[in-house]
């Protein structure tokens, strides 16, 4: 479970790009009333990639915090790689 885990976010950018790839045309159309539209419309396809980036981070600090709090409320032992002490 914990390689699926770690798998599946490395596949949401790709993801973002493909499911807009295709309706790229449509929203040039939308937008062509707009100044730029042809530099800031294809830029959409590459903000899902930095938003993963920035954010993963964030998640992965959740992520040690909430694994942090169960291994306090268990005991210490949750059969995880020990943590080292800082200092």
């Amino acid at each position: 479970m914990t390689g699926i885990a770690l798998l599946l976010p490395v596949t949401l950018s790709v993801m973002a790009i493909v499911l807009l790839t295709p309706s790229l045309p449509q929203i040039l159309r939308e937008f062509s009333g707009v100044a730029g539209h042809d530099y800031w419309v294809p830029m959409l396809l590459t903000v899902p990639a930095p938003c993963i980036a920035l954010l993963s981070l964030v998640a992965g600090m959740l992520g040690g915090v909430m694994l942090a709090a169960r291994r306090i409320r268990r005991g210490g032992d949750d059969g995880a790689m020990p943590v080292p002490a800082h200092g």
